[in-house]
């Protein structure tokens, strides 16, 4: 009699075990597929100093100086991971990492040292950059920024920020690249190649 209440208890362990490993299981599993195995990568470059200059919000030329020789990625969720990227590189795989869609990013920088930091919001439509004097240009857009328009928004005004001739500590936000849609589009070749 005690044998068999021992046999039932250790199948009920092992049926609650195997339930709870199959629901972890599923649960992976769904992270993962709904990953579609192609990571989705953001970007950050840093620099001291830089401009934006240019006739209109069209048509700006976006100048990093004396930035970091390296590029931070980072994946967007679910995964959590990050790496540094040699600028070299990243601006060599550039036109792989956008290839059908041009990158959105912000710029937040400061106009005077110890001064807040402000940010603007850009269209990045070209990258080059120039190892030798630590600096990036970007072709850009400006996207000005409106009112939060959600239903069950506070009302706030857009701050008024000019494009800046000159700033300092600047850091630059990169839109993600290479969703799983564009990798199994061949829109990558870049990243991959």
């Amino acid at each position: 009699m005690k044998s068999s209440k021992v046999t039932y208890s250790l199948i009920a362990v092992l049926v609650v075990a195997l339930a709870a490993a199959l629901t972890y299981s599923i649960d992976l599993n769904r992270k993962i597929g709904n990953y579609d195995s192609a990571p989705s990568y953001l970007w950050s470059q840093t620099a001291t100093s830089g401009s934006l200059i240019g006739p209109d919000d069209e048509n700006l030329t976006l100048t990093l100086t004396d930035a970091d020789v390296f590029t931070n990625r980072f994946t967007d969720r679910p995964l959590r991971d990050a790496y540094v990227v040699n600028n070299v590189d990243f601006a060599k795989r550039w036109k792989g990492y956008f290839a059908d869609s041009a990158p959105n990013a912000v710029l937040s920088f400061e106009t005077g040292h110890g001064e807040r930091p402000l940010n603007i919001i850009l269209t990045l439509t070209s990258a080059s950059w120039n190892a030798e004097a630590k600096s990036w240009t970007f072709n850009a857009k400006r996207i000005r920024e409106k009112a939060d328009n959600l239903p069950d928004s506070t009302v706030i005004a857009a701050p008024a920020v000019d494009n800046p001739a000159k700033f300092v500590g600047a850091t630059l936000f990169i839109d993600n690249s290479c969703t799983a849609d564009d990798f199994f589009k061949g829109r990558c070749t870049g990243f991959w190649g």
